[in-house]
């Protein structure tokens, strides 16, 4: 059985494909989706495990981002499903899976950039388990700028790039890895996989 992780809602594409017996993660940035992605599916292992394997989940970020990402990745996963139950089609919001990558704080604040001086965020804590406090929301640059002023938050989500100067890079996209871990939590299983990708 085959579970394909498609990140497609940022600057950076990412994909993660796992069957049987093959794994394979890729990542680019300041592609062209539509031109890229289905690249990645002709490599030559993924294509065999198509040809014996069956698909059994496609994971998608949804909700926020950028619209003609989230739009190219949700085409493509349907046409990689086509003729098949669109109950393969697993949609996960992507402040969702960017603040449950955050570390163990109380206070996590997940913002992407989705228009022109237009952001989404949400607020979320791990201090007790996973938990989301608000609703996805919608505010300018700096409406967010005053929101974070009042409290203490760790941020995560390409929102950075506008807020902050000083940041660790890995917090600002949710790549295919961080949608398998998200996947890996709430499904049961350990976090623990495959750190050498």
């Amino acid at each position: 059985m085959v579970k394909i992780f498609i990140s497609s809602v940022t600057d950076e594409l990412s994909v993660l494909f796992i069957s049987e017996n093959f794994k394979h993660y890729k990542a680019s940035m300041d592609k062209d989706f539509l031109v890229e992605l289905p690249e990645i599916f002709t490599h030559q292992e993924i294509l065999k495990s198509f040809a014996n394997e069956e698909i059994e989940k496609i994971f998608i970020l949804t909700k926020v981002g950028k619209l003609t990402g989230m739009r190219i990745g949700e085409s493509f996963a349907k046409g990689l499903i086509a003729f098949d139950s669109i109950d393969k089609l697993v949609k996960f919001n992507t402040h969702d899976v960017m603040a449950f990558s955050a570390p163990q704080v109380n206070k996590i604040f997940s913002v992407f950039k989705i228009r022109k001086d237009s952001y989404s965020y949400a607020i979320f804590s791990k201090n007790n388990g996973f938990e989301r406090i608000t609703k996805d929301c919608e505010d300018s640059l700096e409406g967010i700028k005053s929101l974070i002023s009042k409290e203490e938050y760790f941020i995560v989500g390409d929102g950075l790039l506008h807020l902050k100067e000083d940041f660790e890079k890995k917090y600002l996209y949710p790549d295919a890895m961080k949608m398998y871990q998200y996947f890996r939590s709430f499904y049961g299983k350990d976090n623990g996989f495959d750190s050498s990708l």
